[in-house]
């Protein structure tokens, strides 16, 4: 849960323990879970299901500028940092759990119909993080809670505040992975058929990711099937990158929900399994992340007002 730039140490690996408290009991338990979690993504979908009558669907996103969605975020981390002083190596057990809640506008859409710009009002935005037996809570401030975020052809999603700049822990806090505004570069340019597949290209998974630079991937999206106007595309596979010149290897799983009806996504789960090694500018890392993301559509929002 990071952002791009030599900062991408992420919300993890940036928390500097400084409270007391229990064990980490529970992210042994989280980290089981997610790992069965994994196992379900990873399972076969069953046979492909279409519409009757139709073999072929376009998942093509369809904004206008103005639109407005409620969008509810939950990160889950579980495992391990992996520090190394005098020549030895130390792991320390870490979770982390993290609720953002927040109106977002889009203000303009490329000429794929993607989003690439948005405003974000934040209702709600904290985090529970362990590490050992300290712990942190970080939050955004009152006067942060309006972000922009902004995609453009040569780097991730940047998020900025118009009223000031962030804390390097609130940026941290905010900027997670699967930004909403990366969502539909998972999508196929093409027609696809149930059962099909394509190649997620390496910009993208960096961007979704948080990474750098990509080096080498196989991450296909695949049309699991069609129902209810509903299609549910599905994703998996290796990526082998680099995080501030530190090597690391991601293993992820994707599930997402196109409405066919609105052309829009409204519903997107990541499993991410990484290894990172320990770099200069942070520890290493050996954990399992999940993301849940639901967007919905919204008349108005009190938060994003005209002024």
């Amino acid at each position: 849960m990071s952002a791009r730039s030599n900062r991408r140490g992420s919300l993890i690996a940036n928390s500097v323990p400084h409270q007391t408290g229990g064990g980490m009991d529970s992210s042994r338990v989280w980290i089981r879970l997610a790992w069965l979690a994994l196992f379900l993504l990873a399972a076969p979908a069953g046979p492909a299901r279409a519409a009757s009558g139709q073999s072929t669907f376009r998942l093509t996103p369809k904004h206008r500028p103005g639109e407005i969605s409620r969008v509810e975020v939950v990160v889950q981390v579980g495992g391990d940092m992996r520090f190394v002083t005098d020549g030895k190596s130390k792991d320390l057990p870490m979770s982390v759990l993290a609720n953002l809640k927040y109106d977002e506008q889009l203000l303009a859409i490329d000429g794929a119909g993607r989003a690439n710009r948005s405003v974000r009002h934040y209702e709600d935005a904290h985090a529970v993080i362990k590490v050992d037996k300290g712990g942190e809570k970080p939050g955004l401030d009152a006067q942060h809670r309006v972000i922009v975020a902004e995609k453009t052809a040569q780097s991730a999603a940047v998020l900025y505040s118009p009223a000031g700049p962030l804390r390097r822990e609130e940026l941290d806090l905010v900027d997670v992975p699967g930004n909403t505004l990366l969502l539909d570069h998972l999508l196929p340019s093409e027609e696809i058929a149930p059962g099909k597949s394509w190649k997620v290209t390496d910009e993208t998974l960096a961007a979704l990711l948080g990474l750098d630079a990509v080096s080498w991937s196989d991450v296909d999206c695949m049309l699991a099937g069609v129902a209810d106007n509903v299609a549910d595309v599905s994703a998996g596979g290796s990526v082998s990158g680099a995080v501030c010149g530190v090597s690391t290897d991601v293993e992820l799983k994707v599930k997402l929900k196109f409405d066919l009806k609105s052309n829009r996504i409204n519903f997107f789960a990541l499993l991410i399994k990484e290894k990172r090694s320990v770099g200069h500018v942070g520890p290493g890392l050996d954990t399992v992340a999940k993301v849940v993301i639901t967007i919905e559509p919204k008349q108005h929002s009190a938060g994003l007002t005209a002024a």
